[in-house]
């Protein structure tokens, strides 16, 4: 009697689930290929490009449908002594008309490599940094706008042996680099040494975020530049409060700008995550480090790693769920609204389709 009964009522929640639950939209993770510290970009027919690395060896893969397949990857080049790991590896973004990836080596130097999209070829490695192996700590960041010049930034040792904050930009989809320029120097000898600088461009302005150290504390900071002139604003501190710390967290963030022109950004401080825009307070997400974000019109999605578990919460869904079992999540916003997250797991490339706002 127990056993039947307990039949019916399981075949009565199985039938009113068919007709009244809720089902996940989630696409189920798919393991994209063998290999280490993803990094994404979507250009503006919506195709997603992106790059990861394998020992010294530069991989690239694209996707033509939002990121459920990718085509088989592409060997760009073998770089000798390649960053990679801990937000150490080759970095991509695209334009209108190109993707660039940038790598850097243990020596120090950094180079880029340009895709021309009508041509569908990669070019030899191009050289960014003008003064030689300074470079050393291998964290670097890449952004572009539509017209098709691209931006590097990157941790810089020059004169005195002291990290800073250089950038370096492009008008000829990465073939050629302009004169490196200094973003930051911190007045208490150097900016955080580990932390991946990271850079967000929309339109003529460029915004270049950072870990600082002063006075002892390891906080983020924004600075700006407008109309293509790479010459950049005091920075401004992220975040209401402050994280004093006698070491570097190895740890940065993530940057976007909305199409309102307003600048968000995800970081870490102690031991949680924030979200918090240049123009409104922060907002703890939860416990956690590694964060990411994207934007999509004024929406926005956040990733982020706790404990290997793949964090996401976006402004349409603010409570965080996991969506895998990683560590050093990416995303990027698609051309659908969904967003697309890619991270290491147990030694491959996963990726995840998150539905957005529609």
């Amino acid at each position: 009697m127990i056993t039947i009964r307990k039949t019916v009522l399981l075949f009565l929640w199985s039938f009113i689930c068919m007709i009244g639950c809720k089902r996940s939209t989630h696409q189920t993770s798919v393991i994209v290929e063998r290999g280490f510290q993803p990094s994404l970009s979507v250009d503006t027919t919506g195709i997603v490009r992106m790059t990861y690395g394998v020992g010294d060896s530069i991989f690239y893969a694209e996707s033509n449908d939002s990121g459920r397949t990718f085509l088989k990857e592409v060997l760009v080049d073998t770089l000798r002594n390649l960053h990679l790991g801990m937000a150490r590896g080759p970095q991509i973004s695209s334009s209108a008309n190109y993707t660039l990836i940038v790598a850097m080596n243990k020596p120090g130097d950094m180079y880029a490599y340009s895709l021309e999209h009508s041509k569908n070829t990669w070019s030899k490695k191009n050289k960014i940094n003008d003064v030689p192996r300074v470079a050393k700590e291998g964290l670097a960041s890449v952004g572009s706008d539509q017209v098709d010049i691209f931006y590097a930034t990157w941790l810089d040792l020059r004169d005195d042996n002291k990290n800073k904050v250089y950038l370096s930009k492009s008008l000829r989809g990465g073939v050629q680099w302009e004169e490196n320029v200094l973003v930051y120097r911190s007045p208490d000898s150097t900016v955080c040494e580990c932390c991946q600088p990271t850079i967000a461009v929309s339109g003529e302005n460029v915004f270049v975020m950072f870990r600082n150290w002063l006075n002892g504390s390891r906080d983020m900071y924004v600075a700006k530049s407008g109309n293509q002139s790479i010459q950049f604003s005091e920075p401004v501190k992220i975040g209401e409060g402050t994280w004093k710390l006698n070491g570097c967290p190895m740890d940065g963030g993530g940057l976007t700008v909305y199409n309102t022109g307003e600048v968000m950004s995800t970081w870490r401080r102690e031991g949680d995550v924030f979200i918090s825009s240049m123009n409104q307070g922060e907002r703890k997400l939860g416990s956690g480090k590694q964060s990411d974000i994207a934007s999509s019109g004024s929406n926005y999605g956040v990733t982020w790693s706790d404990e290997e578990q793949i964090y996401f919460a976006s402004s349409a869904q603010p409570k965080p769920f996991v969506i895998g079992k990683g560590s050093f999540p990416t995303i990027e916003a698609l051309k659908n609204k969904n967003y697309l997250i890619a991270w290491e797991g147990e030694g491959s490339i996963k990726v995840h389709v998150v539905p957005g706002l529609k």
